[in-house]
């Protein structure tokens, strides 16, 4: 081995050992992401299922909207009966999540990524006032799903409304790569520098 050699030799060394540290501290702090994580409310809004939360100074804002579907049977009711309430229960079947993740500042505004989602279990209850034309609804549901940038949310919705508005509140769970995504990173690191290696003493 020359001089030159050695001393490459040792440089890769050093990159790779100081690679590996930062990953791995990575992969210890890998968790929640608080400001996208905890309860969410929503009231009044001209669309009950979507919501927007910006971080602490809000140079960072979500936004989600859900589509719920629900398997509803409704009592036989005759709409001339001016007494007439017709109550509507059944199951969440499915439904989709879509979302944005922003940076912001001044007149910038960047998507940074987006959320793709479904909705798994849940119910419908409702009635329908006919000799008011009003009706009130709650929902209930679960749903998943990850966005472009690798970080994962889960949670549950329930949203109510009736003749004096709707409120729709949001629990959510929003973590960062899980640890395997992590390591299998530092696997290839350590491996890109055995190949560097190799080439190095031909």
């Amino acid at each position: 081995m020359t001089p030159r050699s050695a001393l490459s030799l040792r440089l890769l060394l050093t990159l790779g050992v100081f690679v590996f540290c930062i990953l791995t501290t990575n992969l210890a702090e890998a968790g929640t992401i608080d400001w996208m994580s905890g309860d969410f409310t929503q009231f009044n809004s001209d669309h009950d299922f979507d919501f927007s939360q910006c971080n602490q100074d809000c140079s960072w804002v979500f936004y989600m909207n859900f589509e719920p579907d629900a398997n509803i049977t409704w009592t036989p009711c005759d709409p001339n009966d001016v007494h007439c309430v017709s109550h509507g229960v059944g199951p969440i079947v499915g439904g989709t999540v879509g979302g944005n993740l922003y940076y912001q500042g001044g007149n910038l505004r960047v998507e940074e990524a987006y959320f793709i989602g479904s909705i798994g279990s849940g119910y419908f209850d409702g009635y329908n006032y006919y000799y008011s034309d009003s009706y009130e609804y709650e929902y209930w549901f679960e749903f998943a799903g990850v966005w472009s940038n690798g970080i994962s949310t889960d949670g549950t919705g329930h949203c109510f409304s009736d003749i004096d508005g709707s409120t729709c509140g949001y629990h959510l769970t929003t973590v960062t790569p899980e640890p395997g995504t992590l390591l299998t990173l530092n696997t290839g690191v350590l491996f890109v520098l055995g190949l560097a290696r190799k080439r190095l003493f031909r």
